[in-house]
């Protein structure tokens, strides 16, 4: 009997985490959202949509389009290590140029204050001021990373990526864009960046629960770049091997 009990419990308990289950796909498709979202952006760029860890709450996205075209809560904009960080290099230079210069020079002012030297993937958030984002990740993810650099500069960025999905979590931001990091200034090669990035994104979704934010992230890749260099991003996101 005390068996049956506890049979009847267990059925009972799955059973009402089967309806939230529902409940929470019916009122949250991040997929659907993301799908629709870029298929409205005026370029037609291509793109792939693939689900989180979790279903549909949460989707990524690898698109071929410039970042800053793409209207989200926040870019992720990688900065150079060390105490000064005069960011006039590379996307940082772009999203500045674009109308967010404000969030930039404020990352700068934070960083000339530091009494410390940065570590590889602080994240630090500012408001953008402008452009298509209303707020900034700030990640220090460039710099010196030793003998084997290829391979240390992946482990950092992937690291950085973490970093930057958990602080849009603590902040709230729902849809947050990443360049291609590590293949600008760095010296990853499209499927290297890919793992990193994609790496990053799903381990804090997996660690997680699925009610973390943001639900949506799009890895941007820039339309002057070769679509072959998209393609990669395309077959490691599809292929889901991020090792």
């Amino acid at each position: 009997m005390l068996r049956n009990f506890f049979c009847k419990s267990a059925i009972r308990i799955c059973e009402q985490k089967i309806q939230l289950w529902r409940v929470h796909s019916m009122t949250t498709n991040a997929v659907n959202n993301l799908q629709t979202f870029l298929s409205g952006l005026p370029s037609g760029p291509k793109f792939v949509v693939k689900s989180g860890p979790h279903g549909p709450s949460h989707a990524v996205a690898v698109v071929h389009q410039h970042a800053v075209n793409i209207n989200c809560d926040a870019y992720v904009v990688p900065h150079d290590r060390g105490r000064l960080t005069h960011s006039d290099r590379g996307f940082s230079s772009e999203v500045a140029e674009f109308g967010a210069r404000s969030g930039i020079e404020a990352y700068d002012r934070y960083v000339r204050g530091l009494r410390r030297e940065q570590l590889f993937g602080e994240a630090r958030v500012t408001e953008s001021g402008g452009g298509n984002s209303t707020h900034i990740i700030n990640l220090a993810s460039r710099g010196e990373y030793g003998k084997d650099f290829a391979a240390t500069q992946a482990a950092a960025v992937q690291s950085a990526v973490y970093s930057a999905v958990m602080v849009a979590d603590i902040r709230g931001l729902e849809r947050i864009v990443f360049p291609s990091l590590g293949t600008r200034l760095g010296d990853l090669g499209a499927e290297q960046s890919a793992k990193a990035i994609f790496g990053g994104i799903f381990n804090y979704w997996q660690v997680e629960a699925d009610e973390v934010m943001p639900r949506e992230v799009i890895v941007a890749v820039s339309e002057r770049i070769h679509e072959g260099f998209f393609q990669w991003y395309v077959d490691i996101l599809q292929g889901g091997n991020f090792r």
